[in-house]
């Protein structure tokens, strides 16, 4: 078990790293685009805007360089960042639901409640966000909510499965 717990703190470390990696990418172009809708000079060292305001590139900090194009459109710049945010969402409830494994009475009220985090998001947020951002392309979306509900209805049972040995364990501290 202690290797269970080694690698389950690893992996929540992991996990909230690539999450927070997901916010502050999705938390800069939006920053630069707030400069940008404010008239700003400053939105200049965040993005840049071609072909007549038809597209943008979003820069990296201090280079110059471009990390992430796009159409210049309101519809298409909040799919981008609600894609990227819902991302950042799932590692975050991920590194939870690890970081509960990682505890050293594995059956706890909090771990049941991060399983059940998790199991929630993975089966009502692929729906509103998949099908909202590529309904135009209904084959990516498939395959996406495919992918997250399979992954909900088996952290559906996890949860189960903590809900019981939680109960057993409650239950066995009241005994003893």
């Amino acid at each position: 078990m202690k290797t269970v717990r080694l690698v389950a703190r690893i992996l929540s470390a992991l996990t909230k790293v690539v999450a927070l990696g997901y916010f502050v990418f999705a938390a800069y172009p939006a920053l630069g685009f707030l400069l940008q809708w404010l008239n700003l000079p400053s939105a200049a060292s965040f993005i840049r805007l071609e072909d007549a305001r038809t597209h943008f590139e979003v820069l990296v900090p201090f280079t110059g360089e471009t990390f992430m194009l796009g159409f210049y459109q309101g519809w298409y710049i909040a799919k981008m960042l609600t894609l990227i945010t819902s991302y950042g969402i799932f590692f975050w409830l991920l590194s939870n639901v690890f970081h509960a494994f990682a505890q050293k009475p594995l059956f706890t009220k909090q771990a049941v409640e991060r399983l059940t985090a998790f199991t929630v998001a993975n089966v009502l947020i692929p729906f509103s966000v998949a099908w909202g951002i590529f309904r135009n392309d209904g084959d990516a979306a498939v395959v996406i909510i495919a992918l997250h509900l399979i992954l909900g209805v088996f952290s559906y049972f996890m949860t189960a499965i903590f809900q019981q040995g939680f109960s057993l364990q409650r239950e066995q501290d009241l005994i003893v």
